[in-house]
């Protein structure tokens, strides 16, 4: 087979499998979306860095659910658009770290933290108190473990409200790069199974494509033709970049 054939069958191989991958990954992002898998990851982000992911037996998340019951929190969820439950909301699937750190605060402190910022040692028996009894089996509770280390925090910061919260924000960011680690690949199997299923269903048999491509002219002609669209950028678009580039005289 002449060079030139083998690079146009070659080319329209690249043009299938591009094609495959761009339906698998908006067939996955319709899946993520559905699954509300950034949301669900995120909430798992916030119960860890709250330890109700890894302190005891970890039944009680009561912590999560009042930070994602607050009002700061609560407007970045989207309506679910339950029938059953028109009051029903999605987990938001982004919250940045400022609004949790003020938002932690406030639940710890059941909404005083901002009035009692300037005393001190108020804020800190806030946040020891919020420690509550001991368990009955002796292990540290949710609870406990958030009020310890908040309690650290303020010692790190002594006593500074604003520090405080820088110092919440960063923990925040911290977990939150973890649990971006942990969806991408949970993403990466679901893209995997996705891809095979529609490698599957659309028969993509290189071999056979590669035969097809190599004994018609025509259909590797249209698969240059189609990449050349994609690929290569029009010269109308060109000469636009170009004047929008052109300093104004």
């Amino acid at each position: 087979m002449p060079g030139f054939e083998m690079l146009e069958v070659a080319i329209g191989l690249v043009l299938v499998y591009l094609v495959l991958s761009l339906v698998a990954t908006s067939i996955s992002e319709v899946v993520t979306q559905w699954r509300e898998l950034r949301g669900k990851n995120l909430r798992q982000s916030i119960e860890i860095l709250v330890g109700e992911d890894t302190i005891g037996s970890s039944a009680d998340k009561s912590i999560s659910r009042k930070l994602f019951e607050h009002p700061a929190i609560r407007t970045l969820a989207k309506p679910s658009g339950s029938r059953s439950d028109p009051q029903k909301r999605r987990d938001p699937s982004y919250i940045p770290s400022g609004v949790f750190a003020k938002a932690l605060l406030d639940v710890v402190t059941d909404g005083e933290a901002r009035r009692i910022a300037s005393i001190p040692s108020s804020l800190k028996q806030k946040l020891e108190d919020f420690a509550g009894p001991p368990s009955a089996d002796g292990e540290e509770t949710p609870k406990q473990f958030l009020s310890r280390s908040l309690v650290g925090l303020y010692d790190e910061a002594r006593g500074d409200y604003h520090q405080i919260l820088k110092q919440i924000q960063k923990a925040f960011d911290n977990t939150g790069q973890r649990a971006t680690g942990w969806f991408k690949r949970s993403l990466s199997w679901q893209l995997i199974i996705i891809g095979l299923a529609i490698a599957v269903l659309a028969n993509a048999d290189t071999t056979k494509i590669f035969g097809l491509l190599q004994q018609d002219p025509e259909l590797r002609k249209t698969a240059i033709e189609l990449a050349k669209q994609e690929l290569v950028p029009s010269s109308d678009t060109t000469n636009t970049r170009a004047d929008q580039d052109k300093p104004a005289e």
